[in-house]
């Protein structure tokens, strides 16, 4: 009996452990430029759960479209999507009210709104401006305290994600994940946006 209960706890240990994993949400790769690392796909993951965010990589519900997670060091992490949904086009964004560069906290914002395909159409510009689908997913830059930008996107059943950290303000890349910001209409402080 005692053998039995001993197992039945080992298990019941085994299984919370398993469900106390996080989402993985994105796929991880070998110290090259196609994938994020294990330690950003675990942190970025994180923040993506905080904010009660869809895995899209991995996407089996015919998802189109983008998200830019937004990781301040010192700031709200911040998640934007831009979605093509039939013939219709929409906007969602949350905010956590912890920071980017530490534990994300609980959500203080889920918001969400149709956009017109104009928008839609100027974001997709932005994104071939770019060349985002050849783009290399990670190049590292690393400065003491700064960002991650983090676009994703899924097109037509594929998937692609680029991460870059606090890019300049004339950059391309900065533009494109920055006109979703704009779209939300959220107020960011000129100090904030790095």
């Amino acid at each position: 009996m005692k053998k039995y209960l001993f197992i039945s706890v080992l298990l019941g240990c085994y299984m919370s452990c398993l469900s106390a994993q996080p989402k993985t949400y994105f796929p991880a790769g070998a110290n090259d430029t196609l994938h994020l690392n294990t330690f950003e796909v675990k942190w970025f993951s994180e923040q993506l759960a905080a904010l009660e965010e869809p895995v899209i990589f991995n996407d089996s519900t015919g998802f189109e479209g983008y998200r830019f997670t937004w990781l301040r060091t010192f700031h709200n992490p911040i998640a934007i999507r831009i979605e093509k949904q039939g013939d219709e086009y929409w906007l969602f964004w949350k905010k956590c009210d912890g920071a980017g560069g530490y534990a994300p906290g609980e959500i203080i914002t889920d918001r969400k709104r149709k956009i017109e395909i104009k928008d839609w159409a100027a974001f997709q510009k932005k994104v071939d401006s770019i060349d985002f689908w050849k783009m290399p997913a990670r190049i590292r830059n690393y400065g003491n305290d700064g960002a991650e930008w983090i676009l994703e996107g899924r097109v037509n059943g594929t998937y692609h994600v680029v991460d870059r950290w606090s890019p300049d303000s004339a950059n391309a890349y900065f533009r494109c994940c920055y006109f979703l910001v704009q779209l939300t209409r959220m107020k960011i402080r000129e100090r904030d946006v790095y």
